[in-house]
């Protein structure tokens, strides 16, 4: 469901906007990437959100998780399986995605 963002003026002449609730938020659930090979991975959702954060665990070393485009991007430097919980926020409510890598050995 679509929700649009509606915005008027109240009695006292202040806009009010109400801003869509965050209501998904996807990221591959497991993903096996290769040791230094670049990733660019960009989750999916709908509503607005304001930022991007760990909630907990991390990534592999060599990625970054952007705060304002949840883009996680960056070239894996470890042979290593991490699981890591991203969050995404606005104003009135967030969402939680969590991914499993695994990076394997360059070839």
């Amino acid at each position: 469901d679509f929700q649009e963002e509606s915005c008027y003026i109240d009695e006292i002449q202040f806009m009010v906007c109400n801003r869509p609730s965050l209501t998904t938020l996807n990221y591959p659930v497991s993903l096996s990437i290769c040791q230094s090979r670049y990733l660019n991975l960009f989750p999916q959702f709908d509503g607005n959100v304001v930022s991007f954060s760990i909630y907990s665990g991390s990534l592999p070393s060599g990625l970054l998780l952007k705060k304002y485009t949840g883009r996680i991007r960056g070239t894996p430097t470890i042979v290593e399986s991490m699981r890591v919980t991203v969050k995404a926020q606005n104003s009135s409510s967030y969402r939680i995605a969590s991914i499993s890598f695994v990076v394997q050995p360059r070839l």
